[in-house]
């Protein structure tokens, strides 16, 4: 989870949509998206994955 400083959390999870969940499952695997999906994924799953969509890794922590 990401703390803000509001003091109110956002879960990278709400950051995938089922699609891109779908597509990071059929291209990384299983395991990569159940990590996400339940907010748990690792710091390279989250690089790889915004990678495989086409987003700016850094986005997620920005």
């Amino acid at each position: 989870m990401i703390v803000d400083q509001g003091s109110q959390s956002l879960s990278f999870a709400q950051l995938f949509d089922a699609e891109s969940i779908y597509t990071v499952s059929e291209h990384l695997g299983p395991d990569v998206a159940e990590r996400i999906a339940r907010d748990h994924p690792t710091l390279c799953d989250l690089i790889t994955a915004s990678l495989l969509l086409g987003r700016d890794p850094l986005e997620l922590f920005g």
